[in-house]
């Protein structure tokens, strides 16, 4: 489908848009970063709106285990196996009829669905054991965050099913639909935080407010995707060749998003079991403010990697070059913004942000800067290596590196606390990705051949 059906699909007259297309060039990367801004923007001050108002109506216990509830369920959003990304990956490289989109597309609903259902029973007996060890002698809390937490699975799983339709849109290189249905999810968002927390000041209130604005979202876009593709699931009776190939993709997407919980809601967790959860706050809230910066840098790595298949496909060197360059200036520039605004800022930023008043001492906020240049420097190579399909390797330095990072962390965090936990991370980070990823880039192969050389051959085409 064109961008230009697109835009009549969604109701939007093509000539008001014309002009604008015509000068939207590169697999839709402009105009999915443009509206991406809108969106993610839109998506962070929800975040960052949520968390003081939060604060203020739980209070520092109540909040200190949302901030850990979270954590907990967030995990469901690994059921999906990596299946969307691996559904966009397939179509990105081209050559796929219309009616192989529409195997593929039933055999990820089903392969999705089965996977999201069992993984999300699992979180839920996890859960309902976390609770009860947390919180033995407190059965109204108990009682509060068991209605929360069953909301939340149930939402979050809805979502991770729907998201599978999101891979249509990352293959055909339409993720600006993506943010703009995600614009619609935020502002139901801004609606529920309003509205909800003085008539139910309880926990549930912030999951109904951002679990339901992601849920909303996703529906959208179902609805839109299913009036053009209809699945197809008639050839899984015979044949499971689809659900095979997106499997074998898929599961490296999946060792990736291990990866990367690991990397923000473990340590949280894993303090709040050491101290208690009120001793994690101030980590949580930097945790937080690290989900902002990556909803900040994934308006322009999300759409990137399809994009670099795609080129590839196509021998587009030019582009190629450009965008790689381009993307990975801001992404670099973005991160040395953060360490430098957390370093110097960090604590005042909290302060103006949640009324918290940080108890750690000025080098937590330097850690967490230096940890959020290294997280976006990870996060630019394995976009890269992703794109090159060399998913695999990535996601095995991922997993490794999230192993040792919990694991050094947790070791200094039982002397030091906090303060502990996240230099203990950022020397896994520096032991590991910072030099190891955009290594794996220049001395790795993509279709039998070198990258330095494709990328070294391609620049001179360019030039």
């Amino acid at each position: 489908m064109s961008d230009t059906d697109e835009l009549e699909e969604l109701a939007l007259p093509p000539s008001r848009w014309r002009s604008a297309l015509e000068r939207v060039k590169g697999r839709g990367l402009a105009l999915s970063t443009a509206t991406s801004m809108l969106g993610r923007i839109l998506s962070s001050l929800s975040t960052i709106v949520a968390m003081p108002i939060a604060l203020k109506t739980l209070g520092e216990g109540r909040f200190g285990a949302f901030l850990v509830l979270a954590g907990v369920v967030n995990w469901i959003n690994l059921g999906g196996f990596g299946i969307p990304s691996a559904l966009g990956k397939l179509i990105a490289a081209g050559g796929v009829s219309e009616e192989r989109k529409r195997r593929l597309f039933g055999g990820a609903l089903a392969y999705g669905t089965a996977s999201t259902i069992v993984f999300s029973t699992v979180v839920l007996m996890g859960f309902i054991a976390w609770v009860r060890t947390l919180y033995p002698h407190n059965p109204s809390l108990r009682s509060e965050l068991g209605e929360a937490g069953g909301l939340m699975i149930v939402l979050v799983a809805l979502q991770i099913i729907l998201q599978i339709c999101e891979g249509l849109r990352i293959g055909g290189l339409q993720n600006y639909v993506l943010n703009l249905v995600r614009i619609g999810g935020s502002l139901f968002s801004f609606a529920c935080l309003i509205i909800l927390p003085p008539i139910l000041p309880k926990v549930i209130s912030f999951v109904i407010a951002l679990n339901g604005g992601l849920l909303i979202g996703a529906l959208f876009n179902a609805i839109l995707v299913l009036r053009n593709t209809w699945p197809d699931f008639g050839h899984l009776k015979t044949d499971w060749k689809e659900i095979r190939a997106l499997a074998g993709s898929g599961s490296s997407f999946f060792i990736i998003g291990i990866g990367s919980f690991f990397q923000t809601n473990v340590p949280t967790l894993i303090l709040s079991l050491m101290f208690g959860t009120a001793a994690s706050i101030d980590f949580g809230l930097y945790i937080r403010l690290l989900f902002v910066q990556m909803i900040g840098l994934g308006m322009f790595t999300t759409p990137l990697w399809p994009a670099i298949i795609n080129a590839r496909s196509q021998k587009d060197e030019r582009w190629l070059i450009r965008s790689l360059t381009s993307i990975g200036l801001i992404v670099t520039a973005g991160g040395l913004c953060s360490f430098v605004v957390l370093s110097f800022g960090g604590s005042t930023l909290l302060r103006l942000w949640s009324h918290v008043i940080v108890k750690e001492g000025p080098w937590f906020g330097v850690a967490f800067g230096f940890y959020f240049l290294q997280m976006a420097w990870s996060h630019y190579w394995t976009t890269v290596l992703m794109g090159f399909g060399r998913e695999k390797i990535a996601s095995r330095v991922i997993i490794a590196e999230a192993v040792m990072l919990v694991g050094i962390g947790s070791a200094l965090a039982i002397r030091y606390g906090p303060l502990g936990m996240i230099i203990g991370m950022n020397i896994g980070f520096f032991l590991m990705s910072a030099w190891l990823l955009p290594f794996l880039v220049l001395r790795g192969h993509a279709a039998g051949k070198p990258i330095r050389a494709m990328l070294t051959q391609a620049y001179r085409r360019a030039a």
